[in-house]
């Protein structure tokens, strides 16, 4: 069995990764709560409309569903949020601490990283700049924050679990665009669309370097 485990990030992947797991014959799992971020760590959510209780209770029935299953397979797709109530090493360590809670005998554990953010909703401004789509794009180093991308690596490294950069499949050295190819890669500034999602299916596969069940 493959489980996927996360909050919207997770919802971002799931058809792309049922699909994978349908080609590669397991059974595909599926758990998420919007709005609550995996690390084990208090912070504000995004939309102000989950309490930490409610993320925390949620985690653990989570988790512990998870590990009744006793998954061949476990992804994380979350995000670590980096907050100014929290530094680095402490979200770290929180997203650390989950990831053992996920931890079984033979099983592999993947966190995928962050979605470099774009500064401008995409398909707004695809639709104002219809003519250069280049006018939507982000430089990395306003699209991507070092602190989050490391917390989200060292987390995988302390719990030993693998690390899916997603980084390379949406940027250049030089843009973060939001076309990628022919495809619209984003549905907001943080978000991929669902189509290019499951064209990333391939490397995605390449990348946690899981075969056949």
């Amino acid at each position: 069995m493959m489980i996927l485990i996360g909050n919207s990030r997770a919802v971002m992947w799931s058809r792309a990764l049922l699909a994978l797991a349908s080609q590669l014959g397991y059974r595909f799992g599926f758990v998420q709560h919007e709005g609550c971020s995996m690390p084990r760590v208090e912070h504000p959510t995004h939309t102000g409309s989950v309490s930490a209780a409610e993320c925390k209770e949620w985690e653990d029935s989570a988790v512990n569903w998870v590990n009744q299953q006793n998954p061949a397979v476990v992804l994380v797709a979350s995000g670590p949020d980096l907050s100014d109530q929290v530094s680095p090493a402490e979200l770290a360590s929180g997203y650390a601490a989950t990831l053992k809670e996920l931890q079984g005998p033979g099983r592999k554990l993947f966190v995928l990283g962050e979605v470099p953010r774009l500064s401008e909703d995409p398909p707004r401004c695809l639709a104002a700049h219809s003519s250069s789509a280049l006018k939507c794009a982000t430089p990395p180093s306003e699209a991507t924050s070092p602190d989050e991308l490391q917390a989200g690596v060292d987390a995988a490294r302390q719990s030993g679990a693998g690390y899916v950069n997603l980084t390379p499949w949406l940027c250049t050295s030089d843009v973060c665009p939001a076309i990628v190819g022919h495809y619209l890669a984003y549905r907001d500034q943080v978000h991929l669309t669902t189509t290019f999602a499951e064209a990333l299916v391939p490397v995605f596969q390449q990348a946690i370097n899981i075969g056949h069940a």
